[in-house]
């Protein structure tokens, strides 16, 4: 089978954890394969991305690890509007020169989440036709879906021009769809659409936290203002999010690409077996009101975005919220929806559903 040969793009970025694997192969300086023209106008194959300089390389990667790609790239765009990246050497390359390889999930080949996907969807179909079209059970520990007929992935883009938080699409006999989300062996806390995705459900979930953790920093370090705090590890303030809204994060929003009925949790490599009409695989679909009970409760963590930026009390985001902490290019404070697992236990509680401590 021949393989299209694609370049990366902004909305390949987009896509999957290619973002991610775009700055852990920046960060360890592995070389990126060039698309075929490039590497003709060029003269080389591959390249490496970033700076030879140790405190360039670490600041270029460090503006990349942001939570806010577009802005990213905005910083990155010439005038001319195209993405152009600093390369070793000197040079520079535009993103569209980057082929769009296996690690990216090239067209051809399937990445790790979508092997997943794609096996949960063949072996429902596999398993419907060899019931010779009629409706089957799927059965694993936590749940059960009666008279499956179909299943498919699901594609494009959210209504908020994210990935959809819905991976597969399960349809049985009656006309209902369960749609699910396909998560490995451990599902993330946050619905798809991150932080956009809060702001669709309810702008106060994000914008009461961003408030008190404000009134906090302001408190305790106003004196501050414009100095880069504290010399060391972070101040990190948590705030758990009200009970109400669990559900929804969760399952999403019809926006964020939802809502989903199902989690599907379990290894990449799918297998299942068919017998007597009921199809069992070595994962779990698990419905939401069951993970709720699982996931315990949900914080936001607020906190600088690194080291270099300084304290700002005064300047907002384009939500109209403090921004807190402030470096010139790279926006305010961090946002990170954890599950309650990943809170620390060191924290000191400063109020109601309100912790702080220290961080990296």
């Amino acid at each position: 089978m021949r393989i299209t040969e694609v370049s990366l793009s902004p909305a390949q970025l987009d896509k999957r954890d290619n973002w991610d694997t775009l700055v852990k192969k920046i960060k360890s300086k592995t070389p990126f394969e060039l698309t075929p023209q490039a590497a003709e106008q060029l003269g080389k194959t591959e390249v490496v991305l970033g700076y030879t300089s140790p405190k360039e390389h670490e600041e270029f990667v460090n503006l990349l690890a942001g939570d806010d790609k577009a802005a990213t790239l905005e910083q990155l765009r010439t005038q001319g509007k195209t993405i152009m990246l600093p390369t070793a050497d000197g040079g520079q390359v535009r993103l569209t020169q980057i082929q769009k390889t296996k690690s990216f999930g090239r067209t051809g080949a399937k990445s790790d989440t979508e092997r997943q996907e794609v096996g949960i969807v063949e072996a429902i179909n596999g398993a419907v036709a060899t019931n010779k079209q009629k409706p089957i059970t799927v059965k694993t520990k936590y749940d059960t879906i009666k008279d499956v007929i179909s299943a498919n992935k699901v594609t494009g883009m959210s209504e908020l021009g994210k990935e959809p938080y819905a991976d597969i699409a399960i349809h049985t006999k009656s006309g209902r769809t369960y749609l699910v989300s396909a998560k490995a062996t451990h599902a993330p806390s946050i619905a798809g659409g991150g932080i956009a995705g809060l702001m669709n459900i309810d702008k106060d979930i994000v914008g009461n936290a961003v408030k008190r953790a404000y009134k906090f920093y302001k408190e305790v370090y106003g004196h501050a203002e414009g100095k880069k705090f504290p010399p060391g590890r972070a101040i990190e303030v948590y705030i758990k999010i009200a009970d109400k809204h669990l559900r929804t994060i969760l399952r999403g929003t019809k926006e964020m690409g939802g809502p989903i009925d199902f989690m599907y949790i379990g290894p990449m490599d799918i297998e299942s077996t068919f017998e007597n009409g009921i199809l069992s695989f070595n994962g779990s679909f698990i419905n939401i009101d069951t993970y709720m009970k699982k996931i315990g409760n949900l914080f936001l963590r607020i906190r600088r975005r690194r080291k270099t930026q300084v304290l700002d009390f005064e300047s907002v985001d384009k939500y109209g919220f403090p921004n807190i902490f402030y470096q010139r290019g790279e926006g305010g404070r961090r946002i990170v929806l954890v599950s309650e697992k990943d809170v620390p236990a060191s924290l000191k509680k400063k109020g109601k559903d309100m912790w702080v401590g220290l961080g990296d």
